[in-house]
């Protein structure tokens, strides 16, 4: 059975040098109104003012002493977890009333492996995280997708490969889901990869093939790197300013095989 990970995004903010997870959000004030039939309407006119997650806590506690309880022995778990990988996990609650699990890292000093190193473990706490979570939204994984802890792994040696060829590129940004809780209303694995070519690599399973899609500015690429691409069988077409190629396979490592032997020459 593949792995929920409950994850949405893994992403590093080049500027700031930080290694970032995060969780989707779930809204508290939807989970009280819906699921418990409570109203929100004495303290919902202060949403997105900075007390408004302070009286919303007290609401619950007041409430839903159920779903408080549930929420502080989820900060129990997350402090446990971060004691125990040695990460920095922490559940937020904006102004909004959303509330999600972050893991933040500084990277600044890390090489690739480093940051591989860091994200592995990260990888390991969410794991836990969301195997021990018992709420209804976190039992909706998707049989037929690949274990994303594998396909991640995959991906990571993708990104060493790349750099060790050229240093020149930003850090990669991963945004996943293995439900179909997400815009793209199926299971994927988003992959970016820049340098000046800025290429984005999109992959989406789909009546169980594998999509994966590349897109690129179209000045960026040259007419013998079209070509190239095209003798691949990658359908091309052009979505707003951008070049799209495209091309479905049968499992997603005949993905990472293609672009193992392919992205470096591509980007260079």
């Amino acid at each position: 059975m593949p792995t929920d990970l409950c994850l949405r995004e893994i992403a590093i903010y080049d500027k700031d040098k930080i290694l970032k997870f995060e969780s989707p959000a779930i809204s508290l004030v939807e989970m009280i109104e819906e699921f418990y039939n409570i109203s929100t309407e004495s303290i919902i006119g202060e949403i997105y003012t900075e007390h408004f997650a302070e009286k919303l806590l007290n609401l619950m506690k007041d409430k839903t002493p159920e779903l408080y309880k549930g929420y502080m022995a989820d900060i129990e778990l997350i402090n446990d977890l971060s004691a125990k990988y040695n990460v920095n996990l922490e559940k937020i609650l904006d102004p909004g009333g959303n509330t999600y699990i972050t893991l933040k890292s500084s990277i600044r000093d890390k090489d690739m492996k480093g940051v591989a190193n860091i994200i592995k473990e990260g990888l390991k706490a969410f794991e836990e995280y969301c195997t021990r979570k018992k709420g209804k939204l976190f039992q909706n994984v998707i049989m037929d997708l690949e274990d994303p802890l594998e396909q991640i792994d995959k991906w990571l040696v993708l990104i060493k490969n790349i750099y060790l060829n050229n240093k020149q590129y930003n850090y990669p940004y991963i945004e996943l889901s293995n439900t179909h809780d997400n815009p793209y209303k199926a299971p994927y694995i988003r992959f970016t990869i820049e340098n000046k070519r800025e290429i984005n690599s999109i992959i989406i399973l789909q009546n169980k093939s594998y999509i994966l899609s590349i897109l690129t500015k179209e000045e960026r690429f040259d007419e013998h790197l079209v070509k190239a691409i095209k003798a691949d069988n990658f359908k091309i077409s052009i979505e707003g300013s951008q070049l799209k190629f495209e091309r479905k396979f049968a499992q997603l490592h005949d993905i990472i095989s293609w672009l193992n032997k392919a992205l470096p020459n591509i980007l260079l």
